[in-house]
């Protein structure tokens, strides 16, 4: 079977990067003519592997494989339209021209923006079956912003199948798609997990810290002064993530290693007595967001110290993991550190093949995942497990409720919370003459005996919140959901206002979107749009 796959891949780092080269190699390995289309090239120096030849990766990837990329920033001889580069264009023509010299028989879209837009569009064009995967933040971060949900909507009806999670699954049923369509796949092991721990490495202990770090280092390079101290050695890898929109002073003194490629973890991996993935105060470029570092420490048989929610996530709570600095710092810096190091990561690597074995955490065998995967890609019927997707619905819907709520009333409005919607507005701030365009993601509620607001869902993403809100920020928020209404902001709203955004109920953009302030039909007043 001949399949176009767009997605990220290396040598752009991350682990959506690794998921798709290793995905790639294993279809083409068991014979499939795999094409891969990426725009790797043209990504940020600091969002690279390194600077090494691509030939090795070509190498790895094998003949089966092969790979189109965009043309790096640096090849590109023309002007670009201003605002940004046209990624969608780029790999949907890439694709459209290699489709008129071998037609594929599926198209796959991995990370809605750009490759699940530019595979719809390909898909849409040659009128070959889309197959849809996506990753947390396409339907966390992305799908909540009014501009982009009415088009990842639909690209979720127009896909065959849509390869998700079961906790997304249930997200997609509330938006209307249909269950028969979702396959909800665990998170699979790294496709390199050993079959046993790797040996420990030679006095003194190692601490790894690898991966996408907050650039703001100063918790990081605590973690290296401390364990200096102790005569524990330290090796980080990685790059900040996001630096120049990370609001940080760029000041960072830290000396890191670049990222290296996704095959050659497992060495980066066994060459270190403990991996340390605890949050820092510093900026992440995704909060709450898990990753797979604890699982690819305990696949080499290596503890990690992690943040406690976090272990509760991967229901690693009972292994006596660190889970803050101080307990890590302890743990380096004991006696007998080189045993205990030793037994946690043989704690760590029982877990993992206990998990495997049970599927209790939602983790399965990296070749498992990539069967499910091919089956999909290859019978256009295949069918769901729609009890997986069913559980997960009736479980949200199902949610805490307090008393006093009609529960039927309830149900209804949190099953129509996730259906996209528009709404915006635009206000001037009087007291700094700053003008900007406020817009709102969807939101439904429901009115509390004390006559105050909740706020059910703000979101047709995976990730609702719910709030207890005054009347007053609730009648802003009114104000903004397309009506006529004209609000009189006081001060005190204005601050209201921005408190709502930072909460992530509402979004706001730069003020030069809006008019000059001459056009403006008035100051400190809330508008709706019909747009």
């Amino acid at each position: 079977m001949r399949i176009f796959y767009f997605t990220k891949f290396p040598p752009l780092q991350g682990g959506m990067s690794a998921r798709g080269l290793f995905i790639a190699k294993e279809l083409g390995r068991r014979g499939h003519e795999v094409h891969i289309f990426s725009d790797s090239l043209a990504a940020e120096p600091h969002e690279r592997v390194n600077n090494a030849p691509l030939r090795e990766l070509l190498n790895v990837v094998g003949d089966r494989v092969s790979i189109h990329w965009t043309e790096a920033a640096e090849h590109t001889f023309y002007r670009r339209h201003p605002g940004g580069r046209p990624a969608v264009s780029q790999l949907a023509s890439l694709a459209l021209s290699a489709a008129e010299r071998n037609r594929p028989d599926v198209i796959m879209g991995s990370f809605m923006e750009p490759f699940g837009v530019a595979a719809h569009l390909v898909s849409k064009t040659i009128g070959v079956r889309l197959v849809t995967a996506h990753a947390g933040s396409d339907i966390g971060r992305l799908m909540r912003a009014r501009d982009s949900q009415f088009l990842y909507h639909r690209i979720l009806l127009d896909s065959s199948a849509i390869l998700t999670t079961p906790r997304h699954s249930a997200y997609f049923v509330l938006m209307g798609i249909s269950p028969r369509r979702l396959h909800a796949l665990p998170a699979p092991a790294p496709a390199w997990a050993p079959s046993e721990p790797a040996p420990l490495p030679d006095e003194p202990p190692t601490v790894l810290i690898y991966g996408k770090l907050p650039a703001d280092d100063s918790y990081l390079r605590k973690v290296v002064d401390d364990c200096a101290q102790i005569d524990v050695r330290t090796k980080v890898v990685g790059h900040a993530a996001w630096p120049a929109s990370s609001g940080v002073q760029s000041g960072n003194t830290l000396r890191t290693l670049p990222f290296v490629w996704p095959w050659k973890v497992p060495d980066l991996i066994s060459g270190s007595s403990l991996v340390a993935a605890l949050r820092s105060s510093g900026t992440v470029e995704v909060p709450h967001h898990h990753g797979l570092t604890a699982v690819e420490a305990a696949a080499m048989g290596r503890p990690v110290a992690l943040h406690s929610s976090d272990a509760a996530n991967f229901h690693m709570t009972g292994l006596g993991l660190p889970t803050s600095h101080s307990e890590m710092m302890s743990l380096l810096g004991g006696r007998d550190a080189g045993n205990e190091l030793a037994g946690l990561g043989k704690s760590c690597f029982d877990w993992l093949q206990g998990q495997l074995s049970s599927g209790a955490s939602g983790l399965v065998l990296f070749a498992s995942y990539v069967d499910r995967i091919e089956r999909v890609l290859t019978v256009p019927d295949e069918p769901a497990d729609e009890s997986v997707v069913t559980d997960r619905v009736s479980r949200l819907l199902n949610a805490p409720i307090q008393g006093g709520i009609d529960r039927q009333v309830l149900r209804s409005e949190r099953r129509d919370a996730y259906q996209p919607v528009r709404a915006a507005l635009h206000y001037t701030d009087r007291m700094s003459c700053n003008a900007r365009i406020v817009r709102r993601v969807p939101i439904r509620y429901t009115e509390l005996p004390d006559q105050q607001y909740y706020v059910i869902a703000h979101s047709a993403g995976s990730h609702p919140h719910e709030h207890i809100l005054p009347e007053t920020a609730f009648a802003l928020l009114r104000s903004a959901d397309g009506t006529k209404n004209r609000v009189e902001l006081e001060p005190g709203e204005i601050m209201l206002l921005q408190a709502l955004s930072d909460r992530g109920l509402i979004a706001l953009c730069d003020a030069d979107l809006l008019p000059s302030q001459d056009e403006l039909p008035s100051l400190s007043r809330i508008e709706s749009s019909r747009g």
